[in-house]
């Protein structure tokens, strides 16, 4: 038994090795696009803009430079398209002469100016006790909520002073006694 798992490790070793041989082959035929997608206006880098080769599997995305890089792109002609939200897409013909060369291509985007004109945003509410407990039992995460009813029927004043009733925060106030800041569980003042 202990001859046949050693035999079975050596047939997997070399099977292994003969793998990793034919896949740096194939990488070895194949070249390396690089370059940077930059906004034409200000020629500042813009990032996780998109490079898609059409017809092909190849794409990348760009840092926070605007840099990019397509890998293992055999030789031949294609066209790749750059996109970036805000911005006009730019298409480029990209040539691979040979295999196992790295070449730069640029693209440079145009900004999409569109101004919107009105946004509406509608909503509505139950205010009621029961809804602020439901909308606590139902919630993905942990959450507190004051209804309005009982905003209405509580003696503060102030909304800080409301705010100091849900769990985890603490009110700190100023010299005259007025809440001033409102302390999530203990954090410091800036981050709120």
């Amino acid at each position: 038994m202990q001859q046949y798992n050693s035999s079975m490790t050596r047939y997997f070793l070399q099977l292994a090795t003969i793998l990793i041989f034919i896949l740096s082959c194939l990488s070895l035929n194949a070249a390396t696009i690089k370059g940077r997608i930059v906004n034409s206006n200000n020629g500042e880098g813009i990032s996780n803009a998109t490079i898609k080769v059409i017809n092909q599997k190849y794409f990348a995305i760009s840092d926070a430079q605007g840099n990019y890089v397509l890998q293992n792109l055999p030789a031949g002609k294609y066209f790749a398209i750059a996109k970036s939200i805000g911005y006009e897409e730019s298409a480029q013909e990209l040539i691979v002469k040979n295999s196992n060369e790295i070449i730069t291509y640029n693209f440079s985007l145009n900004s999409n100016n569109t101004s919107i004109q009105e946004v509406v945003i509608s909503g509505k509410s139950n205010v009621s006790d029961a809804s602020a407990r439901f909308s606590e039992r139902k919630a993905d995460n942990i959450i507190n909520v004051v209804s309005a009813k009982t905003i209405e029927l509580s003696p503060d004043l102030t909304v800080a002073n409301v705010i100091q009733r849900v769990s985890g925060v603490t009110l700190e106030r100023n010299n005259s006694g007025d809440g001033q800041y409102a302390l999530l569980r203990g954090m410091d003042k800036r981050f709120n």
